[in-house]
């Protein structure tokens, strides 16, 4: 029987199934640069997002929650060396941007704050654009 308790265990099965798919796939397809924990862990979220959304399956927000979380401090790091490559000054401002637009976007998201949740969104591409446009570069 499907209950709360036990989607809890789905991301044991989810995870490494998608990565185990994704390790077989990568290598005939050429160009590919994801990684395949993050996209295991991404798509994982996903299908529960939408288990929880579409298919009204009782799943936890909470573990919803923490999956997207990792997805996004996973994002946070491969952006990173990419960010330095291009020059991209203040990338400390624009990781605390990320992380707590994050944290509101996955919040406003799994509360189905749908207001807040465009809000937030907004801003933090607003600040976003801001900390590249208006903020001098480091000297």
């Amino acid at each position: 029987m499907l209950n709360l308790k036990n989607m809890i265990y789905l991301p044991l099965i989810l995870i490494p199934a998608i990565f185990g798919l994704f390790a077989l796939l990568k290598p005939k397809v050429k160009g590919i640069e994801l990684c395949g924990v993050c996209a295991a862990v991404s798509i994982t979220w996903l299908i529960l997002l939408l288990a929880v959304f579409i298919l009204i399956i009782p799943v936890s927000p909470l573990l919803i929650g923490i999956l997207m979380g990792m997805s996004v401090i996973g994002g946070l790091s491969k952006a990173e060396p990419w960010l330095k490559k291009q020059n991209v000054q203040h990338i400390p401002l624009i990781k605390i941007i990320v992380i707590l637009g994050g944290l509101y976007t996955i919040y406003f998201l799994l509360e189905q704050e749908w207001k807040k949740l465009i809000i937030t969104i907004v801003i933090s591409a607003i600040a976003l654009l801001i900390s590249k446009i208006k903020m001098p570069p480091k000297s």
